[in-house]
């Protein structure tokens, strides 16, 4: 082989070696824009610490709301079951109350009548 055809066969090494250094010039611009854009890892530790905080205090908001809540259905619960048993005992005194009345009209009933 001789020099000319080496030439030859090389040159279109030059165009590739230009297109190469086009395309690394737009990687170093890519990398440049993320770098500038990019989040570092401490740009995320310190968004996560931030979302931990303020879901943290969000439930526990929550859980204090969910609690008042409970505690009202459970003084209303209270409440009812108290006046059903108000409810029951009358009942009951009043039926006892008539079991022994109502013997006592019938012999009456019976003697007057």
């Amino acid at each position: 082989m001789d020099m000319n055809d080496e030439l030859r066969d090389h040159g279109d090494m030059e165009e590739r070696v230009a297109r190469l250094e086009t395309d690394i010039t737009a990687i170093k611009i890519d990398v440049a824009v993320i770098k500038a854009n990019g989040a570092t890892k401490s740009d995320v530790a310190e968004l996560r610490a931030e979302l931990q905080t303020e879901m943290r205090s969000g439930f526990a908001g929550i859980r204090a709301e969910m609690r008042a809540e409970i505690a009202g259905v459970r003084s209303e619960i209270r409440s009812a079951v108290s006046e059903a048993k108000s409810s029951i005992i009358m009942w009951v005194a009043g039926l006892v109350f008539m079991a022994q009345l109502i013997p006592a009209a019938v012999r009456l009933i019976d003697k007057y009548i």
